[in-house]
């Protein structure tokens, strides 16, 4: 990985009592949406980190993987749209 970095966010930045302010995404029945990687690191103290998979490939092949480990789930029809924060991260659209 390259461009790797942190930042530091309050809870109150990301719960703001229902509001959209630490970020938002939108899924309607019946649909499964991909948000995107996230994983906390606590080395020293808590932060939030956000994974890009580089290419459609890479989403296809992700998908693919969780079709195997979960085959009861319908996977077929997965949207791609990330959780949209200014928060952390940055926007990004698949190639």
């Amino acid at each position: 990985m390259s461009d790797i970095g942190y930042i530091a966010v309050t809870r109150s930045a990301l719960m703001s009592g229902g509001s959209s302010k630490g970020g938002t995404f939108a899924v309607n029945a019946g649909e499964v949406v991909y948000i995107g990687h996230f994983a906390l690191d606590c080395d020293y103290g808590p932060t939030l980190w956000r994974f890009y998979l580089e290419d459609r490939e890479g989403f296809d092949s992700y998908i693919d993987e969780y079709k195997s480990a979960y085959p009861y789930l319908d996977l077929e029809n997965v949207k791609y749209q990330l959780f949209s924060t200014k928060e952390f991260g940055h926007g990004f659209t698949l190639p």
